[in-house]
């Protein structure tokens, strides 16, 4: 039996996160979805690890994300929670394990000014949403 390349795909209960996971689901990967909400640092590390080691993937793709403009302006906690501590906890996770890792993260224009926002134009966040994807 041929192994199959795993992919941890976070965030599987968003938009993005469904659609990938049912156009990845018929490749030569093996995809392993999480969908929690991320609230906790602590947790969802633990989180990660269990996962870690039952399955040792070597690609994540993270699709978790709080994108409620209104939801953001509004909850800085809910801004901080969906696009900062994911990122914060995948990226302690990759350097404790010591280990490669591939990682696919989907940004925002938000975060830059001007008429052409994309990379090369400078980082201006107009809103919290903005600001969470930003740090």
């Amino acid at each position: 039996m041929i192994s199959r390349e795993k992919i941890l795909l976070l965030g599987t209960d968003g938009s993005l996160g469904k659609y990938l996971f049912k156009r990845l689901e018929a490749s030569q990967y093996s995809i392993i979805s999480y969908n929690k909400k991320v609230n906790s640092y602590e947790k969802f590390l633990v989180d990660l690890n269990k996962i870690y080691k039952k399955y040792s993937f070597s690609i994540i793709i993270n699709c978790i994300a709080a994108t409620d403009l209104k939801k953001c302006e509004l909850n800085k906690l809910y801004s901080y929670n969906g696009n900062v501590l994911p990122l914060k906890v995948i990226n302690d996770f990759c350097e404790e394990k010591n280990d490669r890792f591939l990682i696919i993260h989907f940004s925002t224009d938000q975060i830059y000014s001007g008429k052409r926002r994309n990379e090369e134009s400078e980082n201006y966040p107009i809103n919290e949403y903005g600001r969470s994807k930003l740090i």
